[in-house]
């Protein structure tokens, strides 16, 4: 199912847009990492996954968070049968992607999230949760931080995805915790950094 997502996922992206604009796609890893970027658009997915296939042709695992209406129910079974990662709010979320993300990067993917945890559709980040920063201590596996700002493009517009230099994580000293929101940090200034809003 994956593979069948990998390959029309992007073509039906493209039959959308004009193209996707790739700025630092040197700074794109040939070896699996965990991918953190900002959220503004239901599409911002496909945007990264064509950004980081075009070049390594390596899976990305989406980090989804699980919903229990009926009404979402598809999008948990379509999120799991493309390799997403499924986690709820709280402890339990936690722990499932400390569980299933070192497993996603075993198998060769790539383990994308979003930290702000929603989409956020102003010219500002929004708060950044500390899962990817978590699972980078726990494989020491870097962080790929990456930008895009495409709520205000066009149907047929250009998405825009902007990719940072990797960020690995401290391994020494301070508590988890610690390490876990200084790295959240970094990461989140490096994707501010990357980003047009205001320094």
């Amino acid at each position: 199912m994956y593979r069948i997502t990998e390959l029309v996922g992007p073509l039906a992206l493209l039959s959308l847009l004009r193209g996707v604009r790739v700025e630092g796609e040197e700074n794109i890893p040939m070896e699996p990492r965990i991918i953190a970027c900002n959220q503004t658009h239901n599409l911002d997915s496909f945007f990264l996954l064509y950004a980081f296939l075009k070049k390594t042709k390596r899976p990305i695992s989406f980090v989804a968070r699980k919903h229990r209406d009926l009404l979402r129910g598809p999008i948990n079974c379509y999120a799991k049968s493309t390799g997403g990662i499924m986690v709820e709010k709280g402890y339990y979320g936690a722990r499932n992607l400390l569980i299933e993300g070192p497993r996603a990067l075993e198998r060769g993917n790539n383990v994308g999230i979003f930290p702000e945890g929603r989409r956020v559709m102003e010219e500002r980040l929004g708060c950044f949760e500390d899962g990817a920063a978590r699972l980078s201590i726990t494989t020491r596996v870097p962080i790929v931080p990456a930008y895009m700002n495409n709520y205000k493009v066009p149907l047929f517009g250009v998405a825009t995805v902007r990719i940072g230099k990797a960020i690995s994580p401290d391994v020494n000293g301070s508590t988890n915790r610690e390490k876990a929101r200084e790295l959240t940090d970094r990461v989140k200034q490096a994707i501010l950094e990357l980003s047009d809003y205001p320094q």
